[in-house]
């Protein structure tokens, strides 16, 4: 290892002409994001084409043109590839091997050209061996017309031709062509039928088919509110209002002094800026969601979890990467699409702009952002009491609502007075200045090392915006963040803390019922909620936070801010501004509540939720969260005592066999002694649905015939699956349902119900019950009713056995004794 160090220190030394192993995403050069030619800037001599790596193998350009200087290419979606099924896992080990080939063989030049060519390199091989989905063979196809509607659209321009004849014909001809105008009509009319049922036919098998596909995803389109809508601005006012949101005219401007914001102390834990691990890279990659859509390469997740041996490749050119803090091109070029908003959606502010960027450069900044978290994190410079999101480890939406609602509740209860304001910024993430982030990396002493990658990464950050009728040009964002990348949030975070931290100096928080000093704002990303008890600390707080958001180049909304005052306990009509405006009281403008989850378990809901704020790691959460309402008759912390002492008597007792199963049967559980607080919050739901089961297992008791199931023993219970509830036949099903509850028409039933004296049809036994019907009479087993079905496979068996013996029956196969040895001895013929 020292040796290849020493090679690679070699290597390093000589500009433009490094070796290292390949690596990373690539879509595009500086100038052509979709094309393979290299960036005009590249000192890098001209390589030869890689040749072709068998007959099925596509070839691609590696490089063996030196572009001229030319404008870049405006972004285009690359086609979906046709990806094997995961569970095939030959067809993945072999493109994985073929394709970290390729790759090894075909990358040339420094690092930074390497990377620029990975992802299109990984494109093209695997396009042309697995083929790709077009996504416009649907459009190209003429619509075919059926000759149903063929007659129908005739019929109508026949009734248009009578009506005009019968406006223009006299009186005698009127009688003639109203019989032949009826004669349409009704055929019109039976045709128009036909064909609106066949479209009702046909959009039910296609709902039938999504919801098989996907039972979930189509429920959730059921239920969750449509949106959607076309854009109706063109491409030019589209540029012009990316141009003015995302330009920064004071970028040169040097930011001055925010006033007092106390600087946290130098770190005692470093951050660690040693190249990423291997064990790094697998983590990253196993978290992504395989399904996530890809960059502008269009390489998704999918290769890299599929392949290990691609993805080594990219590792080893990511550590390059990462000592040389080179951000490649391809990094920094998002193709951005406009999610709705709303139900009809057309102006550009009801559409949500969401970048798309290579994933390879998204690996890389996950292992940097999850360093730079715990990094934050070990050296307390996150405020987790104040902000709760962004942050990993912490129920940061349930704490950050249900804190605020709580602290509401007990104003009202209590008949005090509280200031509670919602403040919203406009447009955060894209407005953003980059000199704040770099400022937020001094202020937090992250090393140099890390802010020099993260400067690079905004040094030349283009976006690109496609619609479904054009696409924009390439947009340099000189302020703002990316949404869709793995580290902006986090940069978000670090840039929001200093207005946190500026803004807690100004006033202090109340306390708890238990006396814990509660801070007096709260932060969810970049929603602010301050709560104080006097009006004049209000104001005051809020003209801090209108000072810090205008020196950093950002301001608040106050049309989507909100206030709420309360005077001894009862809504009061005070208000409160921000920049110059009156911000909206909730009674004037009411929202929407954000937070609050209802589930189908409403006692395991609360279970939960009494779990996760009682064992939260911020003490003000535990403070203010002490006594959580569940109604008058059901206390979730009684049942959660129930439900702990139940599980401790569990660890006494040790492992129960039930029933007469074999010992060691069933399913092994976690142990409440050894069990983390993860696991013993799960083993606490688990326990309260388990007591709820037994209150309705009581219920069903009671119940003599649909409750006689509670009564069987040593039955093994039978799992349902979706599939197997799919394939078996409705017959089948119900019998089996009724089979069950003992609802099936046996004569003892029907004598029950229709009060008439049934008996089995076999044996005469009367009032026969189901247990007799399926396994107990006499003359059904004699006759070998029970076992036709089990008879008839055997002699199949039997038959095909048979067969073998006869055609087997002629040859004799010498035998061959068993050398039996003896101990200690070896046996003859064996070497020692």
């Amino acid at each position: 290892m020292k040796c290849q160090n020493e090679e690679q220190r070699k290597r390093s030394a000589q500009a433009g002409q490094t070796k290292e192993v390949t690596g990373q995403v690539t879509n595009h050069s500086t100038q052509d994001f979709n094309s393979g030619d290299p960036d005009p800037g590249s000192e890098t001599p001209p390589v030869e084409p890689v040749p072709r790596a068998g007959d099925k193998q596509p070839t691609y350009d590696t490089g063996s043109r030196v572009a001229s200087p030319k404008k870049e290419e405006r972004f285009v979606r690359k086609e979906k590839i046709k990806w094997p099924r995961a569970s095939d896992k030959a067809t993945w080990e072999v493109l994985g091997s073929d394709l970290s080939n390729i790759l090894e063989q075909g990358l040339k030049g420094d690092v930074e050209r390497k990377l620029n060519k990975f992802g299109n390199m990984v494109y093209d091989f695997c396009s042309g061996r697995l083929g790709t989905l077009s996504s416009d063979c649907r459009s190209s196809e003429p619509r075919r017309i059926s000759r149903r509607q063929k007659e129908i659209s005739k019929l109508i321009i026949r009734r248009r031709h009578l009506r005009k004849l019968w406006r223009k014909a006299g009186p005698d001809e009127k009688v003639g062509l109203q019989v032949l105008w009826e004669e349409v009509r009704t055929r019109l009319k039976c045709l128009r039928r036909a064909e609106r049922l066949r479209r009702k036919r046909k959009r039910k098998e296609n709902q039938r088919k999504q919801f098989f596909r996907n039972p979930f995803k189509f429920a959730k389109s059921l239920l969750e509110e449509k949106k959607g809508g076309d854009l109706t601005i063109g491409v030019e006012d589209l540029e012009a209002h990316l141009k003015a949101t995302y330009s920064d005219p004071e970028k040169d401007r040097p930011l001055d002094s925010p006033g007092y914001v106390p600087r946290p102390a130098e770190p005692s834990v470093p951050m660690d800026v040693t190249p990423p691990k291997w064990s790094e890279v697998l983590a990253a990659v196993k978290r992504a969601r395989a399904a996530a859509a890809p960059g502008p390469n269009g390489v998704p997740y999918r290769v890299y979890k599929m392949c290990p041996k691609t993805l080594r490749v990219l590792w080893k050119l990511m550590q390059v990467a990462w000592r040389k803090k080179c951000v490649p091109v391809s990094w920094r070029r998002a193709g951005g699409v406009l999610i709705p908003k709303e139900r009809v959606s057309s102006t550009i502010d009801l559409f949500r702009n969401i970048s798309l960027l290579n994933v390879e450069g998204k690996l890389f900044f996950t292992i940097l952002a999850k360093r730079l978290t715990s990094f934050l994190l070990s050296n307390s410079y996150i405020d987790t009491q104040v902000q709760k999101a962004g942050i990993p480890g912490f129920p940061g939406c349930i704490e950050h609502a249900n804190t605020i609602w709580r602290q509401i509740q007990l104003a009202r209860s209590r008949k005090e007075d509280l200031h509670v304001v919602w403040l919203d910024l406009a447009n955060a993430y894209g407005s953003i200045p980059h000199k704040v982030i770099s400022y937020a990396l001094d202020f937090f002493w992250v090393p140099v090392e890390m802010k020099q990658i993260v400067e690079n990464y905004f040094a030349d950050f283009k976006l690109s915006i496609s619609t479904r009728s054009f696409t924009t040009g390439w947009q340099k964002l000189e302020k703002g963040i990316a949404m869709g990348c793995s580290i902006s949030p986090l940069l978000f975070t670090m840039g929001f803390e200093i207005f946190l931290i500026g803004a807690k100096q100004v006033v202090g928080g109340l306390r708890a019922p238990s006396g814990e000093k509660l801070p007096p704002v709260r932060a969810f990303m970049d929603d602010v909620t301050s709560i104080l008890r006097t009006a004049p600390c209000t104001a005051r707080l809020l003209q801090r936070l209108e000072e810090l958001t205008e020196w950093a180049g950002m301001k608040f909304k106050p049309s989507k801010s909100r206030s709420l005052s309360l005077r001894k306990g009862k809504i009061s009509s005070r208000t409160f501004s921000v920049n110059g405006q009156t911000i909206p009281t909730l009674q004037e403008e009411p929202v929407k509540s954000l937070g609050r989850l209802y589930t189908k378990e409403y006692k395991v809901a609360k279970v939960q939720l009494v779990l996760e704020l009682e064992e939260s790691q911020d003490p003000a959460v535990k403070a203010v969260n002490t006594n959580i309402s569940t109604g008058k008759k059901w206390s979730a912390k009684e049942t959660i005592s129930q439900a702990v002492s139940r599980l401790q008597h569990k660890d006494l007792v040790g492992a129960v066999q039930l029933g007469r199963t074999g010992l060691g049967w069933g399913e092994r559980t976690h142990r409440w002694s050894n069990a983390n607080s993860r696991e013993r919050r799960q083993l606490v739901v688990q326990e309260v649905r388990r007591i709820e089961e037994e209150k309705r297992r009581v219920v069903a008791i009671g119940q003599s015939q649909q409750g006689a199931w509670t009564n069987w023993d040593g039955a093994v219970e039978r799992r349902l699956k979706w599939s197997d509830v799919w394939n078996i036949q409705n017959a089948r099903l119900s019998f089996l349902l009724r089979a069950v509850y003992d609802v099936l028409p046996s004569p003892r039933n029907l004598t029950r119900w229709f009060k008439s004296e049934e008996s089995c049809q076999l044996c005469g036994l009367e009032q026969a019950d189901l247990k007799h019907i399926l396994s107990n009479c006499s003359v059904a087993l004699q006759q070998g009713r029970y076992t036709w079905r089990h008879n008839k496979a055997l002699r199949q068996i039997a038959v095909t056995l048979e067969e073998v013996r006869k055609e087997t029956a002629g040859t004799d196969s010498p035998l061959q004794p068993i050398q039996f040895v003896r101990v200690g001895s070896s046996p003859t013929g064996a070497t020692s």
